[in-house]
């Protein structure tokens, strides 16, 4: 299987819940064609973000991206080729595609009152026309998700800018979309007697719990300042919850209001929002069909070995007959019997050789997996196609220092003082994906779309098993207390480095490309990771080239 796994939870629905404090900051940067961050999605799992803007830059023109990253590991950690192979690898890391919602400022000027989602609105007028409502099952679906989507991604730009009045009546007029999307279709469908087949009242539904537990958040961090000084504005945030309160309990959904039972409650509200999230935000992710080549091109390049090591046995043979043939054979048995022995000590050999060197040589070319990115669409009538947005490669490979490229040196000591730092013993693993969006083009469907998300997430806890403890007992001297003793943290760092390359094209002419890097440093323990410091930030380091044809 590929590193890709469609069923992880979407980093950017992260930051809401009403018992995370935030304790890992991301890392964020970015540059034209890519914006990244870098961030601890837990203690054994290191997570970077990518997001591709596929917005064409001019007519006929698509982007080709470039994503490599290479880590630095202590040779203490007891990572390298012999323990750690490629499909340890593959199986640790997360990575999946998705769409980005757009941040749709149309929401600033939505009147309420006239909010639709017309294609439920078709689907509820057709109730008693079982084949035509029941083909427009999945439209009804997806575009009830992704009003949850649209939605969300308002709430959480309400969740990062100040309280201002602005912000303020975003948060009343969104209240007001939500108060109409449960009376107009939850409601309804609940109360009237309509034929709803099982997977649209079950979307609408859970839609309906998610948004409300997302709304809470963000009225409660907006009324948080205003708790102390009371007025109309607090007033209004508090009815607001208590009405949010009250739709729960009629709907039977989880709260917190009794003491007694808060810890149990808490940990159903955690896993029962783990599952609403996934739902949701599932209507956003691509289908990623891969095949794993690795294996295909290690057999090519054995037998491309095996016909070398072949045609040196044959030529050896030959010339050994030849002598053997001839009349006055005499002194040349020896030379005979070398020629057979040499034959077979180098034929093995040259198998093994001519191996290892097309394997070296040709790696960078030759993807461990290719992959095939389409979008399930629904059109107006309800008729669901696969839409190809593009391809994507990637591979991984372990790398001397003297294998690497003098830039990507660069970077890693970047920083370090040759006189006085002792030489770093790291075992090299390098990560490359190479992305095409050539879909997006033209009258697509999903022209509309700015960014497409690569979330990729490394599990290091094979990292872990050969650390210390985290930590140490010192003894030091005071001038005036003596003798002292203390507890001192025993930490590990892990460095990568990200080469980020965006290429703009014209068939498969290159008019330019740019190229920028960044550093981050992982701290960690024998207990996960502590910690993400940017070493090199994004933007400080680039250039520019000139077009090329390929």
């Amino acid at each position: 299987m590929s590193g890709l796994s469609h069923g992880a939870l979407d980093p950017e629905l992260r930051d809401d819940e009403p018992f995370d404090d935030g304790a890992f900051d991301p890392v964020v940067a970015g540059s034209p064609g890519i914006l990244s961050s870098s961030t601890v999605h837990d203690r054994t799992q290191f997570e970077a973000n990518f997001d591709f803007d596929v917005l064409p830059p001019g007519p006929g023109i698509h982007k080709r991206y470039e994503i490599d990253t290479w880590f630095f590991v202590p040779r203490t950690m007891g990572i390298h080729e012999g323990t750690y192979g490629r499909d340890q690898f593959f199986a640790d890391l997360t990575n999946y595609l998705r769409l980005r919602t757009p941040e749709d400022v149309s929401f600033e000027r939505l009147d309420p009152e006239h909010w639709h989602l017309p294609a439920l609105d078709r689907y509820l007028a057709a109730h008693l026309d079982t084949q035509a409502r029941q083909r427009m099952v999945g439209l009804v679906q997806q575009e009830i998700r992704l009003f949850g989507c649209l939605m969300n991604t308002q709430f959480k730009r309400l969740l990062r800018e100040t309280a201002s009045s602005e912000a303020l009546a975003m948060i009343g007029r969104l209240k007001s979309v939500l108060d109409r999307y449960r009376a107009a279709y939850v409601q309804r469908v609940l109360t009237e007697p309509l034929l709803v087949d099982r997977e649209v009242r079950r979307a609408l539904r859970l839609v309906d719990e998610y948004l409300s537990y997302r709304f809470e958040a963000v009225a409660i961090r907006c009324l948080r300042p205003m708790a102390r000084e009371g007025g109309a504005l607090a007033t209004a945030f508090r009815a607001w919850l208590d009405d949010e309160i009250r739709h729960r309990a009629e709907a039977d959904l989880v709260r917190l209001d009794d003491d007694a039972t808060a810890p149990e409650q808490a940990e159903r509200l955690n896993y029962r929002l783990g599952l609403l999230k996934k739902y949701v935000a599932e209507v956003l992710f691509l289908r990623v069909a891969s095949v794993k080549r690795e294996r295909l091109y290690r057999n090519v390049i054995a037998a491309i070995g095996a016909g070398l090591a072949a045609a040196w046995a044959t030529m050896a043979d030959m010339q050994r007959l030849a002598m053997m043939n001839d009349p006055d054979l005499g002194y040349r048995l020896v030379v005979v019997l070398a020629i057979g022995v040499g034959a077979y000590i180098f034929k093995d050999r040259i198998k093994e050789l001519s191996r290892e060197w097309f394997n070296e040589r040709l790696k960078k070319y030759l993807p461990d997996f290719d992959l095939r990115l389409t979008f399930p669409l629904f059109d107006v009538d309800g008729t669901m196609r696969e839409i190809a947005l593009g391809s994507a490669r990637e591979f991984m490979r372990f790398l001397t220092r003297e294998a690497l490229s003098p830039d990507v040196l660069f970077m890693r000591d970047l920083g370090n003082r040759p006189d006085l730092d002792p030489e770093r013993h790291e075992t090299i693993i390098h990560y490359s994906k190479r992305l095409n969006f050539e879909g997006l083009l033209g009258d697509h469907p999903l022209h509309q779309v700015r960014y497409i998300r690569d979330v990729m997430r490394l599990d290091v806890s094979e990292f872990l098993p050969k650390l210390s403890d985290p930590r140490k007992t010192l003894g030091y001297y005071h001038p005036e207390r003596g003798l002292q003793t203390l507890k001192a943290p025993r930490v590990y760092h892990v460095n990568v480095v990200f080469r980020y390359a965006v290429s703009h094209l014209v068939g498969s002419r290159r008019i330019h490309r740019e190229v920028s890097y960044e550093r981050v440093r992982i701290v960690m323990d024998k207990e996960g990771i502590l910690r993400i410091e940017a070493v090199v930030p994004r933007g400080q380091l680039g250039y520019l080239e000139g077009g090329v044809t390929p």
